[in-house]
Formats: C-alpha cells, structure tokens, sequence
C-alpha cells in the first residue's frame, strides 16, 4: 500500500515521498478491514527530496528521518530486534519501542502513548501513515533525537511492551481498559473529528519531566499534587485547557516559567 507522506503539515511544497508501511497480524477479532496479512516496511525516498524541504519543522523531519532509519534493513538499525526476527519492522515493533524509550518506568507516560496513538492513528490502527504517524512520532523526544539515548533505540528491553503494543495497534485490549471506547472508535472513520467514543477530556495526553519553578503553579492551577515521586507530570487535555496554551500545545515545561 503506498503511502503519500503528504508534508503539508510542514506548511511547504509536497515532496515527491513515497512510504510503504504497513505492519504485522490485523486482529481477527476486531476484522479491521485494512489488511489480513503482515506486510514489511518500506521505505522509497526520492533522491532529490531536498533538505530546505523540512526546515518547517524540525521535529517532523527528524520523526521521518527515526522512521527511515528504524525500516531500513541495511542501515543503522541493521541488527536491531526489531530487523532480526523477519528482516522487516512492522508497526507494533515501533509502538513498543516507543513504549519503552517513552514510558519506562511509568504507567502514565505508557497511557499517553497509547492515547496519542489513537488519537493521531484512530480508524488506522496497522495502516497508520502519512502526516498522521509521522505527527505522532515527533511527539517523543527519544524518537526524534535517538542519538541522546544512553541504552540506545534498539535495546531489546522494548520487547517487554511487544502485547502491549499490540493491544494499542489493535485498539483493544489493555487500551481498551485505559480508554474505554476505543475498541468502537477504531471502526468510525470520522472520529478524529467528532470525538468518538473516548472520553477525550480525560485522557492522559501530555507529560513532562517539569522545572521545580513549575510545581506550585501547577498544584495551584490543577488543585492536586503530582502523582510521581519525582517532577514527571501528567495532563489529561481537561488539564491541558487550563495549564497550556490548549489541549494539543504545552509550554516547554523543563524550562524555568517566566
């Protein structure tokens, strides 16, 4: 299935970009009707894809860099878990890398993926592509920098979130439990838009390992104190409304606040 990498949501000109990705065993018992067979990844760049090209956004172009990089069976990642079992990445590989660069030690961070995952690949699930995966991606700061990981991207230690990240992909299962809904939402190609059957407000959506200057305006403004034993906080969107500049866009909280 090719996959237009449309990159309109840079705000430039669309290169001529081709992905191919589509990713392991659709779940039989969710019937979603995009594929019934694992397909590989692939990636087919145009030579001349010009660099001033994704100067509009550079976590976007990193993103899409990570992701080349993490498919591509003659490249840096060549010995990679993910490469070694099949010679081929597939999209609950990415998720559980994610997952675990993400989310180690944290339940709530792991909840956030999930809730991005959905929102961005909602009614996609294994056949997510395009700006929307590519959106999601460059939310994680270990993806789009993988060069700042100390144990690196492909530490088999992700493969502990494989089920995990299968349910996500799936939209069932253990997301299923943290986002009730999402099992129907999966089957509505407009939920993206009307919201679905997920209780959006709530969700888990933004976290951040936040400066001491932030805390007692955070425990002001949300009435609570953190969860963690340590300055990582969680926002639902609810939360977001109230402490950023929207549900989507946070202030960069590991700065000092001004």
């Amino acid at each position: 299935m090719a996959i237009d990498l449309n990159y309109a949501v840079l705000r430039t000109a669309t290169p001529n970009v081709q992905v191919q990705l589509v990713a392991g065993d659709t779940s039989a018992e969710l019937e979603l009707p995009v594929l019934s067979q694992p397909q590989p990844v692939s990636l087919n760049v145009d030579a001349d894809y010009g660099r001033e090209q994704l100067q509009g956004d550079v976590a976007l172009a990193r993103a899409y860099k990570t992701l080349q990089d993490f498919a591509d069976p003659s490249g840096v990642y060549a010995n990679a878990w993910w490469l070694n079992d099949d010679g081929q990445a597939d999209m609950v590989e990415l998720v559980a890398v994610i997952l675990y660069t993400e989310g180690y030690p944290s339940q709530y961070v792991r909840q956030v993926v999930g809730a991005r995952f959905l929102w961005y690949c909602g009614g996609a699930g294994y056949a997510c592509e395009g700006k929307r995966l590519i959106n999601f991606l460059a939310y994680f700061q270990p993806w789009i920098a993988p060069e700042t990981i100390p144990y690196g991207l492909d530490d088999p230690n992700a493969t502990i979130y494989l089920n995990m990240a299968r349910d996500i992909v799936n939209q069932t299962g253990q997301l299923e439990a943290w986002m009730p809904g999402a099992s129907q939402y999966v089957h509505n190609p407009n939920a993206l838009e009307e919201g679905g059957s997920v209780d959006w407000l709530d969700a888990p959506f933004h976290f951040a390992n936040v400066h001491d200057s932030w805390v007692p305006y955070l425990e002001w403004a949300l009435n609570r104190k953190n969860d963690a034993d340590t300055n990582l906080w969680v926002f639902t969107m609810r939360e977001a409304y109230i402490v950023c500049d929207g549900p989507f866009i946070c202030p960069n909280m590991t700065q000092p606040r001004e």
